[in-house]
């Protein structure tokens, strides 16, 4: 972030490692950097192949931060 605001950057991607909703500790550190950074944007990406449980995933994710976008892919 720093390096980015020096620099005059205005986007910046912040990739986490894969997470389930039922991960705790992940999601307490997706907490942590969200107070951190403060985004103006949380995309979240779920792969396709996990199922009906996207919407499960979904709902956490929207429970937990302002996700602004969501994507659904077949990896």
């Amino acid at each position: 972030m720093e390096y980015a605001e020096k620099n005059g950057f205005d986007t910046v991607f912040i990739d986490t490692a894969g997470r389930l909703h039922i991960d705790e500790a992940l999601m307490n550190e997706l907490k942590d950097i969200n107070e951190l950074v403060h985004p103006n944007d949380i995309l979240l990406t779920v792969d396709a192949m996990t199922g009906q449980d996207i919407v499960n995933v979904a709902q956490a994710f929207k429970d937990a931060f302002t996700t602004n976008w969501f994507s659904c892919n077949e990896v």
